[in-house]
Order: structure tokens, then C-alpha cells, then sequence
């Protein structure tokens, strides 16, 4: 699983950390030739700035290039765009002579020549710097939408697209026509996940997932299953109705999990989902046979050792799972 961030390069540090702890490979949108430069003012981009550079190093993150989506798929990008953007309002306001009241600022080399000149002719854009133009917020945020999705399908890397703000996401996916794929209407489930702790690490992460890789693959398939059956909504109510019946769900999975490391005072360390006993010596002796203890060391009889091994695999199958063994770890906080 994999996600495809927009509409800005650098992808925020509370955003990023979600991605990396539930996706193989993320990546954003960037123009030919770019690299990574701190800015001095920002400290909370210059964060993201250095995380992404560090999760490119060691090949989590990759850069999506806008010109390799623009060669190849430019004419039908271009016609999907101007059916959207002219039964916008600020088109039409535009068309009357008003000029628009808030701007987004994009690269030139993420916009075709063709529907920049046209932009900038109809009054949508205007010429910024040597290198970018500005463009009215409700057009930029349509055309890096569609840009992200047709990087995501058509690209080297199959991507789910992923945003910090559903504005984006209804906007951009609202649909024209009713058998237009690239425009349906798309949601995440990432919105009702855990998200990891404030003082945990990208580090700290990237280690948790390299033991976790058996969870996290059942966990992915479960989203994945998901995604699919939200990709169905029609509109915004029925969306709404699976969010909450699969919030449910894992809810559910997650109070199976830990009745399951209750009973028989059996329960799981999280950071190697390994069984211990965590009750006292003698309460085990009391509670349970085929327990023998000799010069401090807990041996386990035949009797009780099938029926550890037997929930650890329970433990093992539940795909949320995953979930548990992060909020074990810390990583997460589902208490």
C-alpha cells in the first residue's frame, strides 16, 4: 500500500508520520530538478523538509515528477480539467470580471504550457516569479488533484492519493459524469486511524514496521478491502455509514484482541508480540496446570503450551493486530 500526497511537496510531520506507519511508499508531487532546501523561517516545514530527505535515503519516500505524468497523459488531463473547472462558481465570477480573492502559488513546470497560457488568459493565473504562477485557489486545488491521481494510476508506482483536507478531496472529486473514474467521488479510512504519538520518531516507526512486517501486511489487505468498498459510496451519506460501521469494526477486532490476552492470564508483550505470564507464580500455580518451576525458570507443560500457541495465532490473525502491537510500542495511543 501505498500513498501519494498533495497538493504541496513537502507533506506535513503529523501527516507524514500516519503515512509511514501504515504505507510501503509515499510520495508527493515535485517539478523537474527539485531538491530539498530548509527554509530558515519555517521550522515545521524545515522538519518535514529533513524527515522526507531521511525517509528518501533510505527508500520509503520517493518524488513523483510532474513532466513524466504531462508527456504522457497531457490531452486527456487537459480536457478532464476544463470539463471540471467550468461549471465551477469562480469561473463563472471570473467570466463577469471579477478578479479571484485567494491564490495558490505553483510551479510552472507542474502545469502544461497549454492550460497555463489559457489560465493566465482567462484571468484564473497570473504570472508570479521566473519559475511559478499563481492560480485561484479553487482552480490549483482541482488541477493538483486530478495531476495526483493520474500519477497515482498511470505512474511507475501504483498509489492511493492522500490529503490533510477533505475540502480538497470533495472538491476535486465530485463527479461529472456518472462513469467517469477519475472523478468519483474518493475518501480515505486513514481518517479513523490511530495516529502515532506526538514524541515518537520516524525512527522510532520505521523500526516498529521492519518486526511488523506479517501485521502490517494483514492490516494493509483489510484497509485495502476497505478503500474498495468506499470507492463505491454515491455520495457523502452512504461514505459516512461504512466509515462508522468499520470504525465499529475495528473497535470490535481490538476488544477481541485483548479478551483474548486476558484470558487464562495470558497476554502478549507489544513490541514482540511474544507471550508472557503476567500474573505472580503463585497465582499461575493456582490457576493453571502443567506448570513447573525449576531454579527460577517457568517451564510450561504440553497442556499449556498449545493453548498459548494456540492465541497467539488468533492474535496473529486478527489483521488489527497491527494496531495493538503499536499501541504496545507506543507508537500509538488507542486507550
Amino acid at each position: 500500500m501505498n500513498f501519494l500526497y498533495y497538493p504541496t511537496i513537502a507533506i506535513p510531520i503529523d501527516e507524514l508520520k500516519k503515512y509511514v506507519l501504515y504505507a510501503d511508499k509515499i510520495s508527493s508531487i515535485v517539478p523537474d530538478d527539485y531538491c530539498f532546501i530548509e527554509d530558515n523561517e519555517d521550522n515545521r516545514l524545515n522538519e518535514s523538509i529533513t524527515s522526507m530527505s531521511y525517509l528518501e535515503e533510505i527508500g520509503i519516500y520517493e518524488k513523483t515528477y510532474s513532466s513524466n505524468v504531462l508527456i504522457s497523459y497531457k490531452d486527456t488531463l487537459i480536457d478532464e480539467f476544463m470539463a471540471r473547472i467550468i461549471k465551477e462558481e469562480i469561473y463563472r465570477k471570473v467570466k463577469a470580471g471579477h478578479r479571484p480573492s485567494t491564490w495558490w502559488e505553483l510551479y510552472t513546470s507542474k502545469l502544461d504550457n497549454t492550460i497555463k497560457e489559457m489560465l493566465i488568459e482567462e484571468g484564473l493565473a497570473e504570472k508570479s516569479t521566473y519559475n511559478t504562477v499563481i492560480v485561484a485557489t479553487e482552480i490549483a486545488s482541482i488541477y493538483m488533484g486530478l495531476l495526483a491521481e493520474y500519477a497515482s494510476i498511470y505512474g511507475k508506482t501504483f498509489y492511493s492519493t492522500v490529503t490533510n483536507d477533505n475540502y480538497y478531496k470533495e472538491l476535486v472529486y465530485k463527479p461529472i459524469i456518472e462513469n467517469d473514474r477519475i472523478l468519483k467521488l474518493k475518501f480515505s479510512i486513514l481518517s479513523i486511524l490511530p495516529v502515532p504519538t506526538e514524541d515518537t520518531s520516524l525512527e522510532d516507526i520505521v523500526h516498529f514496521k521492519e518486526r511488523r512486517k506479517e501485521e502490517l501486511l494483514r492490516f494493509q489487505i483489510l484497509i485495502t478491502d476497505i478503500q474498495g468498498i468506499l470507492a463505491k459510496a454515491q455520495d457523502v451519506r452512504e461514505f459516512r455509514e461504512v466509515m462508522d460501521k468499520y470504525e465499529k469494526v475495528f473497535c470490535l477486532q481490538l476488544l477481541e484482541l485483548e479478551s483474548l490476552l486476558k484470558e487464562n492470564s495470558i497476554s502478549f508483550v507489544g513490541n514482540t508480540i511474544d507471550c508472557f505470564i503476567s500474573n505472580s507464580i503463585e497465582d499461575l500455580i493456582e490457576d493453571l496446570t502443567g506448570i513447573n518451576v525449576s531454579r527460577g525458570i517457568l517451564k510450561l507443560g504440553p497442556v499449556i503450551e498449545k493453548k498459548i500457541f494456540g492465541k497467539k495465532l488468533l492474535i496473529r490473525a486478527n489483521p488489527t493486530s497491527y494496531l495493538l502491537s503499536a499501541n504496545g510500542d507506543n507508537i500509538i495511543n488507542i486507550r
